[in-house]
């Protein structure tokens, strides 16, 4: 149940996060900023409060650079989307902003550097 509780916990967190880009790009909309952020906070809360400690999120590293790579790639994508709609960032979350790839270049990279050490580390145990 608990396991349940938190992806649903999660998916909603998602939502809220691109309901708050969407509210961003298209201010049009009359939608309050609010709204969103409200919920992003209670749905980080709940997954806070649901999730299984003690249990790896991530069986391996190359499954978090799996995550890693197609999460950022679905930002960049959904962001694109919201450009080709005609949709103008209001506080600078566009596909030209150097540190959102400077952050998602370093996140990759990072996980890319403990993936090739994992398995280093299983061609020198043998497994």
């Amino acid at each position: 149940m608990k396991k349940r509780m938190n992806r649903i916990a999660t998916i909603f967190l998602l939502l809220f996060f691109m309901l708050c880009i969407v509210i961003d790009h298209f201010p049009e909309m009359n939608i309050e900023m609010s709204v969103g952020s409200t919920g992003v906070i209670f749905f980080v809360l709940l997954s806070i409060f649901t999730q299984e400690w003690g249990t790896p999120i991530f069986k391996s590293n190359k499954q978090k650079l799996k995550f890693n790579v197609y999460s950022g790639l679905a930002l960049i994508t959904f962001l694109v989307i919201l450009n080709a709609l005609g949709g103008i960032s209001q506080s600078g979350l566009h596909l030209n902003n150097p540190i959102l790839w400077f952050i998602y270049f370093v996140s990759v990279l990072a996980s890319y550097i403990k993936y090739r050490e994992e398995i280093r580390a299983s061609k020198i145990n043998g497994v």
